[in-house]
């Protein structure tokens, strides 16, 4: 008996069809990617906000020593019920050429028992774009 070479037409539809299947998730794959922070509602100034913010709580929670004895950054009244506003400027760079802006960070000491004794400070970052 003599044997077939190629394929079917059955075949070729199967392997279509499978090839159709592998490039549509490929796509959405690639489409997600594509669309990075903006996919989850974060703009490229959101993001760059939130690094900022992060940075200088980052630099916050290093001046402190691991004894607790607050650094010279986060220096405030303890018994002071007003918070202290620190002016924290942006480092240079795109966004911060292009849409200006600041940065500041306020330090607040809680009283959360209400003994006259400060059991934690908050620290509040905020970063406004100007554009």
């Amino acid at each position: 008996m003599k044997e077939k070479k190629g394929f079917s037409l059955l075949e070729v539809l199967i392997a279509m069809v499978l090839l159709a299947l592998l490039t549509a998730g490929a796509y959405s794959v690639f489409t997600l990617i594509g669309q990075g922070p903006t996919s989850t509602g974060m703009n490229t100034q959101s993001v760059q906000a939130l690094n900022f913010a992060r940075d200088t709580l980052e630099r916050l929670r290093l001046s402190v020593s691991s004894s607790g004895v607050t650094g010279a950054a986060l220096a405030n009244d303890p018994a002071s019920v007003t918070p202290t506003v620190y002016p924290d400027d942006l480092p240079s760079g795109y966004l911060k050429n292009s849409c200006g802006g600041t940065r500041q960070y306020e330090v607040k000491a809680v009283d959360k028992n209400g003994d006259g004794i400060a059991d934690y400070t908050k620290v509040t970052v905020t970063v406004r774009w100007n554009g």
